[in-house]
Order: C-alpha cells, then sequence, then structure tokens
C-alpha cells in the first residue's frame, strides 16, 4: 500500500476549485484542484473529492465517500436511449 493511501485528506476547498455558494457542503468534506461543484449539490461528512471532478444538477453525496479525480456525477446520461425527467438529473 503506498504511502499516499494511509493519509486521509485535508479538509477544505483547494484554491483552484469552484464551487457555487448554493452548494451545500459539511465543513469536513476535501475538494482537490479544479473540480467543480453546482449549486444544487449536497455532500455529507468525511468525503473526499479528487481532482479535476464534475459535481452538479441534483445530486446528493452521503457520508465518507471517496471520489476519485476526473469524475463527473449528476450530468445528464450520455446515452440518448436513457429516459429520464429533468428532475431526476
Amino acid at each position: 500500500m503506498s504511502a499516499q493511501a494511509t493519509v486521509p485528506a485535508v479538509p477544505g476547498i483547494h484554491a483552484t476549485a469552484l464551487v457555487d455558494p448554493q452548494a451545500q457542503l459539511d465543513s469536513s468534506v476535501s475538494v482537490g484542484p479544479y473540480t467543480v461543484i453546482g449549486p444544487n449539490v449536497k455532500v455529507g461528512p468525511g468525503t473526499t473529492i479528487g481532482a479535476h471532478c464534475v459535481i452538479e444538477g441534483h445530486t446528493t453525496i452521503g457520508r465518507d465517500n471517496r471520489i476519485f479525480q476526473f469524475n463527473s456525477l449528476g450530468a445528464i446520461p450520455q446515452d440518448k436511449n436513457t429516459r429520464v425527467s429533468p428532475a431526476s438529473w
């Protein structure tokens, strides 16, 4: 196991991250560099969000999650056959 995997993330928002003022992040959440978080996002305590992530839509993330770099959550599906209403994304 690498040393990086054993070191817990420091809570806070990286200076290059863009977090909408309406987003609800617990004070113990860690947000990595160049991450974008939209207005209707809720993130629970102890969650770590890596670098270069995009979290948008009506998205709720519970406690103690780890979201790795380059993830996109809450956007409309890329599969054109997926049937969803705007309220679900």
